[in-house]
Parts: C-alpha cells; structure tokens; sequence
C-alpha cells in the first residue's frame, strides 16, 4: 500500500513538470486580421488551435494586386514546443522555436534564419493583435511592426 503511494505521488509531480503540449491558450489570435498602411493592406487569417495544430495564411497586396503571401502553422514539437512553420510566397520554409510564452504573447526564434530571427505576437485587445519580426539585417539589428484590427465576419 505504501509503494501505491509513492508512485501516485511521483507520478503527479512527473505530470506538472510535463512541459506544455497544447495550443489552447493561442486561441486568442484565433481570426482574420487587417493592417492598412497607405494603399498597402495586409491580411492574416488563423484558424482555432485543432488537433494541437493551428493553420494560417498571409497576404499583402496594393490595390488589387498580391505582392506577398505566406502559409503558416503553429503546432506542438515531439518534445512539447511550440513552433511556427512558414512558407512565404513560394519560397523554402522555416521553422521557428518558441522560446517565451506568456498569457497574450508568444516568440519564436530561429538564430539560423536569415531574417527574421525573431517572430513575436502579442495580443493588444480583443480587437487589436501586434506582430513583430526581428534581426539582423545586412549586419545590422532591425524591426518590423504590425498592428492587426480584427474583422467582424
């Protein structure tokens, strides 16, 4: 009866350092999101954390004319991080870690990619999403803001 305590006991303290394997807490950039600048919009669309994967997509276009898009996923590694997986306009894709994640914010980071190093959403309100993407940049340390409104469908 003893050792059936132990190991009940041990294996609840082996389950809260389990490193977290769900993406439940990013529903909220869950939706489409508008950034206008100008003549420029840029759009990004997610869908809800599902089968610990989330899918999204970009595009960036003046006017009528598409100038850049990219196709996105945010999943759970083997290991229990989250990462987010680009592929932009065609090209090869990368992979970013999630290196800090809080309540309405998350950053992945990949040291190897040529830029951004540094991909970082935060959550303003329930209608406000700001991205950031980071790095450096011809030897030099540079910053992309975005401030997404989220669209009423």
């Amino acid at each position: 009866m003893k050792l059936f305590s132990y190991v009940f006991l041990l294996s609840g303290i082996v389950s809260a350092q389990t490193p977290q394997r769900t993406l439940s807490d990013l529903d909220w950039f869950t939706g489409h999101w508008v950034m206008r600048s100008g003549a420029v919009i840029i759009e990004e669309v997610w869908l809800a954390p599902a089968g610990e994967l989330m899918t999204g997509m970009s595009r960036t276009f003046n006017g009528t004319r598409v100038r850049e898009y990219e196709f996105m996923t945010i999943g759970i590694d083997s290991v229990g991080t989250a990462y987010f997986r680009a592929l932009p306009s065609g090209q090869k894709g990368e992979t970013f870690a999630a290196v800090r994640r809080e309540k309405h914010s998350i950053t992945f980071e990949n040291r190897r990619s040529d830029f951004p190093q540094r991909i970082i959403y935060r959550r303003i309100s329930d209608d406000s999403l700001a991205a950031r993407i980071e790095g450096v940049m011809n030897g030099t340390e540079r910053g992309f803001d975005f401030r997404y409104q989220k669209i009423k469908n």
